[in-house]
């Protein structure tokens, strides 16, 4: 239970902040069908008494979400809270990479002129799969090293030592 909670509200979040990204970019689009639609929707959403009240309830809806589960945490049995502790480390680092590419992609929108060019470049380098997949490679091959030194340190090393009787 706790597994499915904790997926099936973190997919949604990640689905929200890829649709209100989605809104924002194929509004720009222009024009014609989708980008009409998507433009009247963003001309609601992203004002600022709309984008404040939308922040506060995304957030108001976050700590329900946490709390929700906390409380089915306590229930749950010790393998499947191991199992969710790794899985939550795994999704704060995809959520950051989020989190900044959401920052970089609504300055965009926000910066003029050179910066908003720049910001815009960055976004579409971050955004293209060979630099995504190779940044998330070497991110988690960065965080594998830095773990194993860090629990080498408060560990030690697993060498063994063996003994030998000498039978002279």
């Amino acid at each position: 239970m706790l597994r499915i909670c904790f997926i099936g509200g973190y997919a949604l979040f990640l689905i929200l902040v890829i649709a209100l990204m989605a809104i924002k970019v194929i509004a720009v689009v222009g024009p014609g069908g989708l980008g009409d639609l998507a433009k009247s929707w963003a001309d609601v959403i992203f004002t600022g008494p709309n984008m404040l009240t939308g922040a506060i309830t995304l957030c108001g809806a976050f700590i329900a979400w946490l709390v929700l589960l906390l409380n089915v945490a306590k229930r749950s049995p010790e393998w499947e809270k191991t199992w969710v502790k790794t899985l939550i480390i795994g999704c704060l680092f995809m959520s950051g990479f989020f989190l900044v590419l959401a920052t970089v992609g609504a300055s965009v929108f926000l910066l003029g002129g050179f910066p908003g060019e720049v910001a815009a470049k960055i976004a579409g380098y971050m955004s293209s799969p060979v630099f995504m997949e190779l940044s998330f490679f070497f991110i988690g091959l960065f965080l594998l090293i830095s773990f194993n030194i860090v629990r080498r340190i408060f560990e030690g090393d697993e060498f063994v030592e063996i003994e030998f009787k000498n039978e002279d």
